[in-house]
């Protein structure tokens, strides 16, 4: 689904030290990608 795809893109972005977007991980909607946002 395209909200794993989001999700995997914002624990990507924030595990390459690069702060993700608030509004990706709102819409993916889930707690572990909000806590690295």
């Amino acid at each position: 689904m395209i909200d794993q795809q989001m999700h995997v893109l914002c624990n990507a972005m924030s595990n390459n030290g690069n702060p993700a977007p608030v509004p990706l991980c709102f819409h993916v909607r889930s707690s572990r990608c909000l806590g690295r946002a």
